[in-house]
Protein backbone atom coordinates (compact mmCIF):
# COMPACT_ATOMS: atom_id res chain seq x y z
CA UNK A 1 0.00 0.00 0.00
CA UNK A 2 1.61 3.33 -0.97
CA UNK A 3 2.07 5.84 1.82
CA UNK A 4 1.10 8.63 -0.57
CA UNK A 5 -1.63 7.83 -3.10
CA UNK A 6 -0.67 7.70 -6.77
CA UNK A 7 -2.95 10.65 -7.47
CA UNK A 8 -0.97 12.80 -5.03
CA UNK A 9 2.42 11.59 -6.22
CA UNK A 10 1.47 12.50 -9.79
CA UNK A 11 0.61 16.03 -8.65
CA UNK A 12 4.09 16.79 -7.33
CA UNK A 13 5.32 19.33 -9.85
CA UNK A 14 8.45 20.93 -8.33
CA UNK A 15 11.83 19.27 -8.02
CA UNK A 16 11.90 20.17 -4.31
CA UNK A 17 8.52 18.57 -3.71
CA UNK A 18 9.51 15.39 -5.58
CA UNK A 19 12.72 15.16 -3.59
CA UNK A 20 10.88 15.62 -0.30
CA UNK A 21 8.34 12.93 -1.18
CA UNK A 22 11.09 10.52 -2.19
CA UNK A 23 12.98 11.10 1.07
CA UNK A 24 9.86 10.62 3.14
CA UNK A 25 8.87 7.44 1.33
CA UNK A 26 12.35 6.02 1.77
CA UNK A 27 12.04 6.45 5.53
CA UNK A 28 8.62 4.73 5.57
CA UNK A 29 7.53 7.25 8.21
CA UNK A 30 5.61 9.88 6.28
CA UNK A 31 1.88 10.58 6.15
CA UNK A 32 -0.15 7.35 6.07
CA UNK A 33 -3.02 6.86 3.63
CA UNK A 34 -5.98 4.52 3.64
CA UNK A 35 -6.30 2.18 0.70
CA UNK A 36 -9.55 3.66 -0.56
CA UNK A 37 -10.07 6.93 -2.40
CA UNK A 38 -11.18 9.79 -0.20
CA UNK A 39 -9.28 9.00 3.00
CA UNK A 40 -6.02 10.49 4.27
CA UNK A 41 -3.93 10.74 7.43
CA UNK A 42 -1.39 13.55 7.83
CA UNK A 43 1.05 14.06 10.68
CA UNK A 44 1.59 17.67 11.70
CA UNK A 45 3.05 19.78 14.48
CA UNK A 46 4.44 23.23 15.20
CA UNK A 47 3.91 25.72 13.64
CA UNK A 48 0.67 24.26 12.27
CA UNK A 49 -2.58 24.26 14.24
CA UNK A 50 -5.11 21.44 14.46
CA UNK A 51 -7.30 23.24 11.93
CA UNK A 52 -4.44 23.48 9.44
CA UNK A 53 -3.65 19.80 9.86
CA UNK A 54 -7.27 18.85 9.30
CA UNK A 55 -7.54 21.07 6.22
CA UNK A 56 -4.44 19.52 4.71
CA UNK A 57 -5.67 15.98 5.30
CA UNK A 58 -9.16 16.75 4.08
CA UNK A 59 -7.94 18.49 0.91
CA UNK A 60 -6.00 15.37 -0.05
CA UNK A 61 -8.95 13.10 0.72
CA UNK A 62 -11.37 15.29 -1.23
CA UNK A 63 -9.14 15.42 -4.32
CA UNK A 64 -8.84 11.63 -4.31
CA UNK A 65 -12.63 11.28 -4.03
CA UNK A 66 -12.97 13.77 -6.86
CA UNK A 67 -10.54 11.80 -9.04
CA UNK A 68 -12.55 8.65 -8.41
CA UNK A 69 -15.75 10.46 -9.40
CA UNK A 70 -14.13 11.80 -12.56
CA UNK A 71 -12.99 8.30 -13.52
CA UNK A 72 -16.54 7.00 -13.03
CA UNK A 73 -18.02 9.86 -15.05
CA UNK A 74 -15.64 9.10 -17.92
CA UNK A 75 -17.49 5.80 -18.37
CA UNK A 76 -20.95 7.39 -18.53
CA UNK A 77 -22.32 7.28 -22.12
CA UNK A 78 -23.74 10.83 -21.94
CA UNK A 79 -20.48 12.25 -20.62
CA UNK A 80 -18.45 10.39 -23.23
CA UNK A 81 -20.34 12.22 -25.96
CA UNK A 82 -19.12 15.53 -24.49
CA UNK A 83 -15.45 14.46 -24.92
CA UNK A 84 -14.27 16.13 -21.70
CA UNK A 85 -10.62 16.02 -20.64
CA UNK A 86 -9.54 14.97 -17.14
CA UNK A 87 -9.69 18.48 -15.72
CA UNK A 88 -13.15 19.09 -17.18
CA UNK A 89 -14.37 15.78 -15.76
CA UNK A 90 -13.40 16.92 -12.27
CA UNK A 91 -15.18 20.22 -12.81
CA UNK A 92 -18.27 18.24 -13.81
CA UNK A 93 -18.04 16.00 -10.74
CA UNK A 94 -17.71 19.06 -8.50
CA UNK A 95 -21.05 20.54 -9.57
CA UNK A 96 -22.95 17.27 -9.10
CA UNK A 97 -24.60 16.51 -5.74
CA UNK A 98 -22.06 15.01 -3.38
CA UNK A 99 -19.33 15.85 -0.85
CA UNK A 100 -17.91 19.15 -2.08
CA UNK A 101 -15.96 21.90 -0.36
CA UNK A 102 -18.65 22.65 2.23
CA UNK A 103 -19.83 19.10 2.88
CA UNK A 104 -16.84 17.56 4.60
CA UNK A 105 -17.71 14.03 5.63
CA UNK A 106 -15.22 14.05 8.50
CA UNK A 107 -12.01 15.71 9.66
CA UNK A 108 -10.43 14.73 12.97
CA UNK A 109 -7.23 15.60 14.79
CA UNK A 110 -5.61 13.01 17.07
CA UNK A 111 -3.02 14.67 19.35
CA UNK A 112 -0.07 12.50 20.36
CA UNK A 113 0.85 15.10 22.98
CA UNK A 114 -1.16 18.02 24.27
CA UNK A 115 1.73 20.46 23.91
CA UNK A 116 2.53 19.82 20.27
CA UNK A 117 2.31 23.54 19.42
CA UNK A 118 4.90 24.42 22.08
CA UNK A 119 7.21 21.44 21.55
CA UNK A 120 8.71 21.24 18.02
CA UNK A 121 9.21 17.47 18.39
CA UNK A 122 5.61 16.75 19.44
CA UNK A 123 2.97 16.22 16.79
CA UNK A 124 -0.55 15.06 16.03
CA UNK A 125 -2.31 13.10 13.33
CA UNK A 126 -5.17 14.54 11.30
CA UNK A 127 -7.55 12.28 9.42
CA UNK A 128 -9.60 13.50 6.49
CA UNK A 129 -12.42 11.41 5.05
CA UNK A 130 -14.44 12.24 1.94
CA UNK A 131 -17.31 9.99 0.93
CA UNK A 132 -17.71 8.94 -2.72
CA UNK A 133 -19.42 11.55 -4.86
CA UNK A 134 -23.08 10.96 -5.66
CA UNK A 135 -23.15 10.50 -9.43
CA UNK A 136 -26.88 10.53 -10.18
CA UNK A 137 -27.41 9.94 -13.93
CA UNK A 138 -30.44 12.23 -14.01
CA UNK A 139 -28.30 15.16 -12.79
CA UNK A 140 -25.56 14.76 -15.39
CA UNK A 141 -27.26 16.63 -18.29
CA UNK A 142 -27.97 19.63 -16.04
CA UNK A 143 -24.39 19.63 -14.77
CA UNK A 144 -23.07 19.44 -18.34
CA UNK A 145 -25.18 22.47 -19.24
CA UNK A 146 -23.69 24.51 -16.37
CA UNK A 147 -20.65 25.41 -18.47
CA UNK A 148 -19.62 28.56 -16.59
CA UNK A 149 -19.99 26.94 -13.18
CA UNK A 150 -18.00 23.90 -14.27
CA UNK A 151 -15.22 26.20 -15.49
CA UNK A 152 -15.12 28.00 -12.14
CA UNK A 153 -14.78 24.73 -10.26
CA UNK A 154 -12.23 23.37 -12.73
CA UNK A 155 -9.95 26.37 -12.20
CA UNK A 156 -10.24 26.29 -8.40
CA UNK A 157 -9.62 22.52 -8.33
CA UNK A 158 -6.55 22.92 -10.52
CA UNK A 159 -5.21 25.58 -8.16
CA UNK A 160 -5.72 23.25 -5.18
CA UNK A 161 -4.12 20.35 -7.02
CA UNK A 162 -1.03 22.44 -7.72
CA UNK A 163 -0.68 23.68 -4.14
CA UNK A 164 -1.25 20.42 -2.27
CA UNK A 165 1.86 18.30 -3.11
CA UNK A 166 4.41 20.67 -1.62
CA UNK A 167 2.38 21.02 1.58
CA UNK A 168 2.10 17.22 1.89
CA UNK A 169 5.77 16.73 1.16
CA UNK A 170 6.82 19.33 3.74
CA UNK A 171 4.55 17.72 6.33
CA UNK A 172 6.13 14.35 5.56
CA UNK A 173 9.64 15.77 5.89
CA UNK A 174 8.76 17.42 9.21
CA UNK A 175 7.35 14.12 10.47
CA UNK A 176 10.59 12.32 9.64
CA UNK A 177 12.59 14.98 11.48
CA UNK A 178 10.37 14.78 14.58
CA UNK A 179 10.68 10.99 14.71
CA UNK A 180 14.45 11.29 14.44
CA UNK A 181 14.54 13.96 17.13
CA UNK A 182 12.32 12.04 19.55
CA UNK A 183 14.42 8.91 19.09
CA UNK A 184 17.58 10.79 20.16
CA UNK A 185 18.62 11.69 23.65
CA UNK A 186 18.68 15.21 25.10
CA UNK A 187 21.67 17.22 23.93
CA UNK A 188 22.65 14.85 21.13
CA UNK A 189 23.78 16.07 17.74
CA UNK A 190 20.92 14.18 16.11
CA UNK A 191 18.32 15.94 18.24
CA UNK A 192 19.95 19.34 17.67
CA UNK A 193 19.98 18.70 13.93
CA UNK A 194 16.27 17.80 13.95
CA UNK A 195 15.33 20.91 15.92
CA UNK A 196 17.35 23.20 13.66
CA UNK A 197 15.96 21.60 10.50
CA UNK A 198 12.40 21.93 11.81
CA UNK A 199 12.96 25.61 12.59
CA UNK A 200 14.22 26.19 9.04
CA UNK A 201 11.34 24.22 7.57
CA UNK A 202 8.58 25.92 9.56
CA UNK A 203 8.06 29.11 7.47
CA UNK A 204 7.85 27.20 4.18
CA UNK A 205 5.51 24.62 5.70
CA UNK A 206 3.14 27.21 7.14
CA UNK A 207 3.11 29.14 3.84
CA UNK A 208 2.41 25.96 1.83
CA UNK A 209 -0.50 24.93 4.06
CA UNK A 210 -1.82 28.50 3.89
CA UNK A 211 -1.94 28.22 0.11
CA UNK A 212 -3.94 25.00 0.42
CA UNK A 213 -6.35 26.65 2.86
CA UNK A 214 -6.78 29.63 0.54
CA UNK A 215 -7.86 27.32 -2.25
CA UNK A 216 -10.29 25.46 0.00
CA UNK A 217 -11.85 28.79 0.95
CA UNK A 218 -12.19 29.63 -2.72
CA UNK A 219 -14.00 26.35 -3.34
CA UNK A 220 -16.27 27.02 -0.37
CA UNK A 221 -17.12 30.45 -1.78
CA UNK A 222 -18.08 28.88 -5.11
CA UNK A 223 -20.21 26.38 -3.24
CA UNK A 224 -22.10 29.19 -1.51
CA UNK A 225 -23.09 30.92 -4.74
CA UNK A 226 -25.00 29.10 -7.44
CA UNK A 227 -23.65 31.44 -10.10
CA UNK A 228 -24.78 29.29 -13.01
CA UNK A 229 -28.41 29.98 -12.04
CA UNK A 230 -28.04 33.68 -12.82
CA UNK A 231 -25.95 34.28 -15.97
CA UNK A 232 -24.12 37.56 -15.57
CA UNK A 233 -24.69 38.96 -19.05
CA UNK A 234 -28.15 37.66 -19.95
CA UNK A 235 -30.43 40.15 -21.66
CA UNK A 236 -28.24 42.35 -23.86
CA UNK A 237 -26.51 45.64 -23.16
CA UNK A 238 -28.91 46.85 -20.45
CA UNK A 239 -28.39 43.78 -18.27
CA UNK A 240 -24.74 44.69 -17.71
CA UNK A 241 -25.99 47.47 -15.43
CA UNK A 242 -28.78 45.64 -13.60
CA UNK A 243 -27.59 42.13 -12.64
CA UNK A 244 -28.80 41.46 -9.07
CA UNK A 245 -26.65 39.70 -6.44
CA UNK A 246 -26.99 35.98 -5.80
CA UNK A 247 -27.76 34.36 -2.48
CA UNK A 248 -24.86 33.65 -0.17
CA UNK A 249 -22.85 36.57 -1.53
CA UNK A 250 -21.76 38.02 1.83
CA UNK A 251 -20.53 34.68 3.16
CA UNK A 252 -18.79 33.93 -0.12
CA UNK A 253 -17.06 37.31 -0.16
CA UNK A 254 -15.89 36.74 3.41
CA UNK A 255 -14.25 33.46 2.39
CA UNK A 256 -12.70 34.98 -0.71
CA UNK A 257 -11.30 37.86 1.33
CA UNK A 258 -9.76 35.37 3.76
CA UNK A 259 -8.36 33.35 0.85
CA UNK A 260 -6.74 36.43 -0.67
CA UNK A 261 -5.30 37.44 2.69
CA UNK A 262 -3.47 34.09 2.63
CA UNK A 263 -2.55 34.22 -1.07
CA UNK A 264 -3.09 37.63 -2.74
CA UNK A 265 -2.11 36.24 -6.16
CA UNK A 266 -4.73 33.45 -6.20
CA UNK A 267 -6.42 34.22 -9.52
CA UNK A 268 -9.50 31.95 -9.14
CA UNK A 269 -10.35 33.77 -5.90
CA UNK A 270 -9.74 37.20 -7.44
CA UNK A 271 -11.97 36.43 -10.41
CA UNK A 272 -14.72 34.96 -8.20
CA UNK A 273 -14.53 38.00 -5.93
CA UNK A 274 -14.79 40.38 -8.90
CA UNK A 275 -17.82 38.52 -10.25
CA UNK A 276 -19.65 38.78 -6.94
CA UNK A 277 -18.72 42.45 -6.57
CA UNK A 278 -20.04 43.14 -10.06
CA UNK A 279 -23.31 41.47 -9.15
CA UNK A 280 -23.54 43.86 -6.21
CA UNK A 281 -22.97 46.76 -8.62
CA UNK A 282 -19.62 47.76 -7.11
CA UNK A 283 -17.59 48.47 -10.25
CA UNK A 284 -14.80 50.37 -8.49
CA UNK A 285 -14.24 47.40 -6.18
CA UNK A 286 -14.13 45.13 -9.25
CA UNK A 287 -11.41 47.29 -10.78
CA UNK A 288 -9.40 47.20 -7.54
CA UNK A 289 -9.72 43.41 -7.35
CA UNK A 290 -8.40 42.98 -10.91
CA UNK A 291 -6.13 45.99 -11.25
CA UNK A 292 -2.91 44.14 -12.14
CA UNK A 293 -3.90 41.25 -14.37
CA UNK A 294 -1.13 39.98 -16.66
CA UNK A 295 -0.83 41.78 -19.99
CA UNK A 296 -1.89 39.94 -23.13
CA UNK A 297 -0.17 40.65 -26.45
CA UNK A 298 -1.35 39.78 -29.98
CA UNK A 299 0.40 36.77 -31.41
CA UNK A 300 0.90 35.00 -28.07
CA UNK A 301 -0.29 31.40 -27.83
CA UNK A 302 -2.65 30.66 -24.96
CA UNK A 303 -4.74 27.61 -24.07
CA UNK A 304 -6.10 25.63 -21.13
CA UNK A 305 -7.87 26.52 -17.87
CA UNK A 306 -5.37 29.24 -16.91
CA UNK A 307 -5.99 31.03 -20.19
CA UNK A 308 -9.76 30.78 -19.85
CA UNK A 309 -9.55 32.06 -16.27
CA UNK A 310 -7.53 35.11 -17.27
CA UNK A 311 -9.93 35.72 -20.18
CA UNK A 312 -12.87 35.76 -17.78
CA UNK A 313 -11.00 38.07 -15.42
CA UNK A 314 -10.40 40.52 -18.26
CA UNK A 315 -14.08 40.32 -19.26
CA UNK A 316 -15.16 41.07 -15.70
CA UNK A 317 -12.76 43.98 -15.46
CA UNK A 318 -14.16 45.27 -18.77
CA UNK A 319 -17.66 45.20 -17.32
CA UNK A 320 -16.34 47.09 -14.30
CA UNK A 321 -14.93 49.73 -16.63
CA UNK A 322 -18.23 49.89 -18.50
CA UNK A 323 -20.25 50.43 -15.34
CA UNK A 324 -17.71 53.00 -14.17
CA UNK A 325 -18.22 55.01 -17.37
CA UNK A 326 -14.95 53.97 -19.05
CA UNK A 327 -16.04 52.24 -22.27
CA UNK A 328 -12.70 52.71 -24.06
CA UNK A 329 -10.87 50.82 -21.29
CA UNK A 330 -13.63 48.22 -21.33
CA UNK A 331 -13.09 47.61 -25.04
CA UNK A 332 -9.34 47.19 -24.52
CA UNK A 333 -9.90 44.50 -21.90
CA UNK A 334 -12.43 42.71 -24.10
CA UNK A 335 -9.97 42.77 -27.01
CA UNK A 336 -7.40 41.08 -24.75
CA UNK A 337 -9.96 38.58 -23.46
CA UNK A 338 -10.82 37.51 -27.00
CA UNK A 339 -7.14 36.93 -27.75
CA UNK A 340 -7.19 34.36 -24.97
CA UNK A 341 -10.59 32.79 -25.63
CA UNK A 342 -12.30 33.60 -28.91
CA UNK A 343 -14.89 30.86 -28.38
CA UNK A 344 -16.61 32.64 -25.47
CA UNK A 345 -19.95 34.04 -26.64
CA UNK A 346 -20.31 36.25 -23.55
CA UNK A 347 -17.20 38.22 -24.47
CA UNK A 348 -18.37 38.91 -28.02
CA UNK A 349 -21.72 39.97 -26.61
CA UNK A 350 -20.03 42.26 -24.08
CA UNK A 351 -17.84 43.90 -26.71
CA UNK A 352 -20.87 44.41 -28.91
CA UNK A 353 -22.57 46.19 -26.00
CA UNK A 354 -19.50 48.33 -25.39
CA UNK A 355 -19.29 49.28 -29.04
CA UNK A 356 -22.98 50.10 -29.00
CA UNK A 357 -22.32 52.40 -26.04
CA UNK A 358 -19.50 54.01 -28.00
CA UNK A 359 -21.77 54.39 -31.06
CA UNK A 360 -19.69 52.11 -33.28
CA UNK A 361 -22.42 50.22 -35.12
CA UNK A 362 -20.23 48.36 -37.61
CA UNK A 363 -18.08 46.69 -34.95
CA UNK A 364 -21.10 46.25 -32.73
CA UNK A 365 -23.02 44.31 -35.37
CA UNK A 366 -20.07 42.07 -36.17
CA UNK A 367 -19.65 41.23 -32.47
CA UNK A 368 -23.35 40.56 -31.93
CA UNK A 369 -23.35 38.31 -35.01
CA UNK A 370 -20.36 36.33 -33.73
CA UNK A 371 -21.99 35.99 -30.30
CA UNK A 372 -25.09 34.65 -32.02
CA UNK A 373 -23.03 32.11 -33.97
CA UNK A 374 -21.72 30.90 -30.60
CA UNK A 375 -25.21 30.60 -29.11
CA UNK A 376 -25.98 34.05 -27.68
CA UNK A 377 -28.41 35.78 -30.06
CA UNK A 378 -30.13 38.11 -27.58
CA UNK A 379 -27.82 41.05 -28.32
CA UNK A 380 -28.34 40.74 -32.06
CA UNK A 381 -32.11 40.37 -31.59
CA UNK A 382 -32.25 43.50 -29.41
CA UNK A 383 -30.19 45.46 -31.93
CA UNK A 384 -32.44 44.45 -34.81
CA UNK A 385 -35.51 45.32 -32.77
CA UNK A 386 -33.99 48.82 -32.49
CA UNK A 387 -33.52 48.86 -36.30
CA UNK A 388 -29.78 48.24 -36.04
CA UNK A 389 -27.70 45.45 -37.62
CA UNK A 390 -30.08 44.64 -40.50
CA UNK A 391 -29.69 41.19 -42.10
CA UNK A 392 -27.41 41.13 -45.15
Amino acid sequence: MPLLPRAVLSRVGSARARALCAAALACLLCSGWAGQAGAADVFYGAPLSAGQGEDLAWAAAWLDALDAAAAALARDPVVRLAELDASQLRGLAAVLPGPRALSRAEGRAFPFRADFLSDPLAEAKATGLAEPFALTPAEIPRALAAVEERARREEAILALERALPEALALAAEAHVLRVRGRASGEGTAERDFALQALAELAPAQEAAVGRVQARLLCLEALELTALELLPLDRGGAESFLTAPPTGGTDAALDRLTAALDMDPALLPARVAQAELLLREDRPRAVLRALDDLPAVSPGETHSGPDSRLLARGLRLRALGHLRAGQPALAEQDLDASLLLDAAEAETWLARGAVRQTRERPDGMCADYLQACRLGRCDGLAAARAAHLCPPN
